[in-house]
């Protein structure tokens, strides 16, 4: 139907012309009205085109006063915006904001409506305080103009959801949606019914309210299936959102299936080179990530490089997104050159696009880890700082993200034998997950195992054994008696008590690594060296079988007896 108007407007466009002239009132009419149509077929370069024009011959017709002069001028904001060039957009929209507001008062429907559209610009350039203030006149604006029931209050409602979802502002945002959906089918616009459901799936994903989120989802799928068919763009769109819902949910092979129907509805109505084709891409990347399908993964990741790199060029915030995740592939395959490349790269865009985000933390602390693989520990401990920097801005100092810096910082001092520093960055991160975490947790478990090292490493072999048996009760209560680590950390810390004399405590470590040892019927080397060390024993036997701390252990141990 749009395209048929489209046509009738272009014949009569051109018998205006031989009428009229070719600059007059009637053609600039014409001109008005092809540009919906191009912008209805979405052909907006084209909209552009004749919106520009008509623009043109109606300042020098009419003046920029008349209401004709700023309808078209508002038509070009739209168009500028939808081609991405926000600036443009925004200067005019200010013009036609500022015109409206000079001749036809603020109690006007199209200065809410120039209103609405500035502060799409200032969302586009990522003031999002600026929009949400605008927004929340325009509100305010169109409920004096026409009441709580009306479409156009469905769409300020919609505006203002995702200005606060853009400030994390989540419970605020939810509230706005749910009362746009409130307004029911009967007021709102099929096309902001469907946006409103969209946009609840994300405020509830957002809030951790995963299931909520499914559930908006399914019913924004269902409504688009019936009102466009399966093969519509937002339709993919929905099994896209559906598959994040998924992916939260661990149920991977399900959001597999959703991404591929997205990836192929928009290979069909977007093309291969789209960025739609390369965001469905990038998903199925990531799916295939979570299920070590690493091939697959990688094939994905590295088809959405191509494309973006095409279409937005290789410094875009998009094409970092996608170099990080290559890396994270690279580093979990043992292909640590190629990860240490493809994570610098994207460090090196996301620092100059997305500096302080939580994306840039992750990325930072992936090429932290495999530079800790490479033995670049000065490389990983600058990493590592940054990330915690990031992590105390963007999550809150007492976050379990921040206890995770902290652990890799010890780590890396640690490897760097600045073991006072490790300990002091160790136990910070113990507060931290045992508050969150409790005391009975795996990670508990190894971070006392981690400050016992750096006791050793500072000569306090009591503290660091005391950290150490802490470490074995835990691991003991967690994985069991029989478990490789319980048995193999109780091995350790036996001799460790044993060159300080602690037999009584010795012993009982022994007694139950020996009965661990036999209840999986495994009598081998260090069992035999576990009943000595229940008895006499000779140095000369233990330094066969010590651990690089226990050799630190026992040259200071002897140096103190000395």
């Amino acid at each position: 139907i749009n395209a048929e108007y489209m046509g009738i407007d272009q014949d009569c466009l051109e018998k205006r012309k031989e009428v009229f002239g070719e600059k007059s009132a009637e053609v600039a009419r014409s001109l008005f009205s092809l540009g919906i149509d191009y912008n209805k077929l979405g052909r907006v370069a084209d909209a552009l085109e004749v919106d520009l024009k008509c623009v043109r011959f109606r300042e020098e017709l009419l003046g920029e006063s008349h209401p004709d002069y700023l309808s078209a001028l508002y038509n070009l904001g739209l168009d500028l915006s939808n081609l991405g060039r926000h600036e443009e957009a925004l200067a005019a929209d200010q013009k036609c904001h500022d015109q409206r507001k000079m001749i036809l008062g603020e109690n006007n429907p199209d200065y809410a409506n120039s209103l609405f559209n500035l502060a799409n610009d200032f969302k586009n350039l990522g003031q999002y305080s600026k929009a949400l203030e605008l927004d929340l006149k325009c509100l305010e604006l169109r409920i004096n103009l026409f009441g709580q029931k009306h479409a156009d209050i469905g769409k300020s409602y919609i505006n203002i959801g995702q200005d606060l979802r853009n400030l994390k502002r989540h419970s605020e945002a939810l509230k706005y949606d749910l009362d746009c959906l409130k307004l029911g089918r009967e007021t709102l616009e099929d096309k902001d019914y469907a946006q409103v459901l969209f946009n609840l799936a994300e405020d509830y994903r957002n809030l951790g309210e995963v299931d909520n989120a499914l559930d908006a989802d399914r019913k924004y799928l269902g409504f688009q299936i019936k009102s466009l068919g399966e093969t519509h763009s937002d339709v993919a769109k929905g099994y896209q959102s559906l598959g994040i819902d998924l992916s939260k949910k661990g149920l991977v092979d399900q959001a597999l299936e959703a991404d591929l129907k997205a990836a192929a509805i928009w290979k069909q109505t977007a093309g291969e080179i789209s960025k739609d084709y390369a965001k469905a891409l990038y998903k199925l990347g990531t799916d295939y990530q979570s299920l070590n399908r690493f091939d697959e993964a990688l094939t994905n990741l590295n088809r959405c490089f191509q494309i973006r790199g095409q279409l937005l060029g290789q410094q875009h915030v998009d094409v970092g997104e996608v170099l990080a995740s290559l890396g994270n592939c690279y580093l979990r395959t043992g292909q640590q050159l190629k990860a240490v490349d493809t994570l610098g790269q994207a460090v090196k865009i996301q620092e100059s696009v997305q500096s302080n985000s939580k994306e840039l933390a992750d990325t930072l602390a992936d090429l932290g880890t495999v530079q800790r693989q490479l033995g670049e520990h000065s490389k990983a401990l600058e990493c590592d700082r940054k990330v915690l920097a990031i992590r105390r801005e963007t999550s809150g100092e007492s976050s379990l993200e921040v206890g995770s810096a902290l652990y890799n910082l010890a780590t890396d001092y640690r490897n760097l034998k600045d073991f006072q520093q490790a300990l002091a960055e160790d136990q910070k991160c113990l507060g931290i997950c045992r508050a969150i975490l409790g005391e009975k947790h795996e990670v508990v478990a190894n971070i006392h195992y981690n400050i016992g090292l750096a006791y050793y490493g500072i000569g306090q072999i009591e503290n660091g054994a005391d950290s150490h048996f802490q470490a074995l009760q835990v691991r003991k209560d967690l994985l069991g008696p029989t478990h490789p680590e319980t048995l193999s950390l109780a091995f350790e810390l036996s001799k460790t008590l044993y060159y300080l004399k602690q037999f009584q405590k010795c012993h009982n470590v022994i007694a139950d690594y020996r009965a661990g040892k036999e209840a999986i019927n495994q009598r081998d080397l260090d069992y035999g060296l576990a009943l000595g060390l229940q008895g006499p024993v000779s140095y000369t036997h233990l330094r066969a079988h010590e651990t690089p701390e226990h050799l630190v252990c026992r040259l200071l141990l002897e140096k103190k007896n000395e």
